[in-house]
């Protein structure tokens, strides 16, 4: 078995390891890393001072197309850029929307594309589309692609494929623009994640191997793949309007040995459960597609539900599996809480200890940074002992004085009540025991499973006082009750298995990175939980879901009558995180005949169906009926609705 000593881990680690600090690119009172290049008068020469530096900010005028480069390539890393648009534009872009960007993995010749940039990829920096990608290549030119996932050209993380390649190919745009947008000054989207025009924005980038991250003032807006290059200069575009950049930091991501924690939690591995392919086959190919990834995992929690009924020969199959090399290579640690709703109540914490020869609660530090897990309790605040309460607040207090400024990872079964999906106490599966305590700690993200709710779902992570994350399961999925037809057991429920992959970045933020383990699929997009962390870069509290689910413009329902039976058939809607389900009405006139709540199935991911079929019978013969369709997203916003021809049920026996 797998365990972990109740200690610091030690790793021997070179210094150079340990040599990420963040490289101020812009030092506020010259260009010293940079070298200027204008279409009309090449490299460093710049009469016209389109580029200055005034105030501690550099100074854009637009006048004249081109850009400052940094004189050394990068690779590997975290770009932070603080920008804000000025008052003027010029020639061509006067009264349009102000235009610069941020071109990374920049190669070759100075001006090699339109005489102005050299060939890279570009995160664009411009009025309602800030974060859209673009391919600065000319020609088709291989060397320089990346890949994209989008449903009618807006970023979209289960849609479909596009490679970008030529500045002719649409851009790839990113979360809220589209090709909709308005090219004029001071335009900005609904919904708009973009600051109004002369405030201050950041632009996150994340250049990880051959994937790029973008988020805008703390939001996902965008994700490339198959990124080429992987390296290359970084330039900063004049493109006729005025901007102001200050901040330009860039913090290099480790190379070989990372010094920072990367986990993995997973829940309700339920043995033995025979759902499906069962636990005994599931959790093994779980586990197997999660500690694959690279860089190395250095722990594994696997919070609660760990067995069925509690039973010794259950636990003896978790011991099995987790011990077993070819599912959690050797010299990988694991962390087991139990849960009294499946583990067994109060009598199985011994059988628990004798089995995992773990401790049922423990507070330990991985790479410097603070974990405290807990292993106790079920629905009722008297499940929980003093004795349980004393030792988080206790290890929390110590935890806030030994390692300020970071976060504080806790793992319990059971939700903090109304945080994250799943817990609210309309949904069932909180318990407010908790709360009183981690309410005095913003730094805290705590994961927990218990409600087998899709780890797809944007609820799954919450913020409010502290971030709860909610880690879905590795048995069968589950919704709420009554919020679709089907039950709280939809289609397919049993092949759904998932998981989370945590990143500690250098730059201070956390990584989580959501898996489809039974379909080895990542589940788009990350999400970032932001240094630091005192709850003043809460990205994640009190969203919307806004915009609500579209409809292709080409979207038709189809009917098809068997006698007295009508099967209703539909494509999915899109959504900029996911369509819930759809409410599937037949209506007679101004009335509603019958109706039907689908769920979408968007927890199978890859295998999502691209239509969906409802059946309905007994429904009034001779009216000329329509079906009518609306999709939700998980917030319950609403789409305009589709709707059929009209049809009729023969009043013929």
């Amino acid at each position: 078995m797998k365990h972990i000593a109740v200690t610091v881990l030690l790793f021997a680690l070179t210094a150079s390891a340990f040599a990420q600090e963040t490289v101020h690119l812009f030092n506020g009172k010259n260009l010293d890393n940079w070298y200027t290049f204008l279409k009309s008068k090449g490299k460093n020469n710049d009469p016209d001072k389109v580029f200055t530096v005034e105030n501690g900010a550099i100074h854009i005028s637009g006048t004249e197309h081109g850009g400052i480069t940094t004189n050394e390539e990068y690779a590997d890393y975290i770009l932070e850029v603080e920008y804000k648009t000025g008052e003027h534009s010029y020639g061509g872009k006067k009264g349009k929307a102000f235009d610069s960007g941020i071109l990374v993995h920049s190669q070759g010749q100075d001006g090699a594309y339109a005489g102005v940039w050299m060939k890279s990829i570009e995160i664009q920096v411009q009025e309602g589309g800030t974060g859209d990608f673009y391919v600065v290549s000319g020609n088709k030119d291989e060397n320089f692609s990346i890949q994209t996932t989008v449903i009618g050209k807006v970023y979209n993380p289960r849609g479909t494929e596009v490679t970008g390649y030529t500045p002719g190919h649409p851009p790839l745009y990113r979360l809220g623009s589209g090709p909709n947008k308005k090219d004029v000054a001071g335009y900005r989207n609904k919904n708009e994640i973009e600051k109004p025009a002369g405030e201050w924005n950041t632009v996150k980038i994340i250049a990880k191997g051959n994937v790029l991250d973008v988020y805008l003032n703390g939001q996902f807006v965008n994700h490339a793949y198959n990124v080429k290059p992987q390296k290359g200069r970084i330039q900063i575009q004049s493109e006729g309007a005025e901007f102001f950049y200050r901040k330009i930091d860039l913090t290099p991501l480790p190379k070989e040995v990372n010094p920072l924690p990367r986990f993995a939690v997973i829940s309700d591995t339920h043995f033995e459960n025979n759902r499906g392919e069962g636990a005994k086959v599931k959790v093994p190919k779980a586990l197997k597609n999660l500690l694959s990834k690279e860089p190395k995992i250095d722990a594994v929690f696997v919070v609660g539900d760990l067995t069925e009924k509690g039973k010794p020969e259950e636990f003896a199959q978790l011991v099995s599996v987790f011990g077993d090399k070819s599912n959690v290579p050797e010299g990988m640690d694991v962390y087991f809480m139990m849960a009294a709703s499946h583990d067994g109540s109060m009598q199985n914490q011994e059988l628990f200890k004798e089995k995992v020869k773990q401790p049922l609660h423990q507070y330990i530090a991985v790479k410097g940074y603070p974990f405290i897990t807990i292993s106790e309790g079920g629905y009722l605040p008297s499940e929980y002992s003093t004795h349980t309460k004393k030792f988080l607040s206790e290890s929390l207090a110590d935890a806030a004085q030994k390692y300020p400024g970071k976060p504080i990872f806790v793992f319990t079964h059971i939700p903090p009540q109304n945080t994250c999906y799943g817990s609210k106490v309309s949904e069932g599966w909180g318990i407010p025991f908790f709360t009183p305590v981690l309410d005095k700690y913003p730094q805290v993200i705590i994961f927990s499973g218990h409600s087998h709710f899709p780890l797809g779902d944007p609820r799954s992570i919450h913020q409010d006082k502290f971030t709860a994350v909610n880690d879905g399961s590795t048995t069968y999925s589950e919704v709420e009750p009554k919020i679709v037809d089907e039950g709280i057991h939809p289609p397919k429920c049993e092949y759904v298995t998932e998981g989370i992959i945590v990143n500690v970045l250098p730059n201070g933020d956390v990584e989580l990175e959501r898996w489809d383990t039974y379909r080895n699929e990542k589940i788009l997009p990350n999400w970032l939980a932001e240094a630091p962390h005192d709850g003043s870069r809460f990205n994640y509290k009190n969203r919307s879901g806004l915009p609500a689910p579209e409809f292709a413009k080409d979207a038709k329902v189809v009917t098809k009558i068997t006698g007295k039976e009508v099967a209703v058939t539909f494509p999915q809607a899109s959504d900029e995180e996911v369509v819930f389900r759809y409410l599937v009405e037949i209506t007679d006139g101004d009335k509603t005949a019958a109706s039907f709540r689908k769920f979408s199935q968007f927890y199978l991911n890859s295998e999502t169906p691209k239509e969906l079929t409802v059946s309905f019978n007994d429904l009034p013969a001779g009216k000329e009926l329509k079906a009518r369709i609306t999709a939700l997203d998980s917030y319950n916003n609403v789409s305009l609705p589709i709707i059929s021809e009209a049809f009729s049920i023969s009043t013929q026996p």
